[in-house]
């Protein structure tokens, strides 16, 4: 982590350290914040990076399940790690086997061909979980390898409190 110096008194290196570039709602509904907004979520945290800081936060060090936001870390490693979105994969029964035989899955198969564009697709829209154990296989040769890179991008990000285990 670099040295941050807060803008004020109030503010902590962690308001900082959340993300970079994400924006979460638009300037022209920014005044919905005021006074207590009430979310349907169980965690938020808005940010004013032009200013470097926070608008507001609700449990937002609470420590959740984190769902299809694992596949936003895998599909962030992916493109690091394989940046040519026209590599080919031949998907293998190993690299799309889903332990929950109600996991959402694209029903890749063995012996299909795909890219790695396909993969990134498949696991961001439709959150398939085939596609992101698929994309761990084609960048890493297996999902606890990628793992691994999930978590050390992590790190890297600033995001301490995170652990991945698998890639969806």
């Amino acid at each position: 982590v670099t040295a941050y110096k807060p803008v004020n008194d109030t503010e902590n290196i962690y308001d900082r350290l959340m993300t970079d570039n994400l924006s979460v709602i638009d300037s022209k509904n920014k005044g919905r914040l005021n006074n207590d907004p009430s979310f349907n979520a169980s965690a938020v945290f808005v940010s004013n990076e032009s200013e470097n800081k926070a608008i507001f936060s609700k449990a937002c060090f609470k420590k959740l399940y984190p769902a299809s936001l694992t596949k936003l870390m895998t599909a962030y490693v992916a493109y690091k790690y394989s940046p040519d979105l026209n590599k080919q994969f031949t998907v293998t029964t190993e690299s799309v086997k889903m332990p929950d035989p109600y996991a959402k899955v694209a029903g890749l198969k063995d012996g299909d061909k795909v890219s790695v564009h396909e993969l990134l697709n498949a696991a961001l829209v439709p959150s398939a979980n085939d596609a992101a154990k698929a994309l761990a296989y084609a960048v890493s040769g297996s999902e606890d390898e990628f793992v691994k890179l999930m978590n050390k991008e992590a790190l890297n990000l600033g995001a301490v409190g995170s652990h991945f285990t698998n890639s969806h």
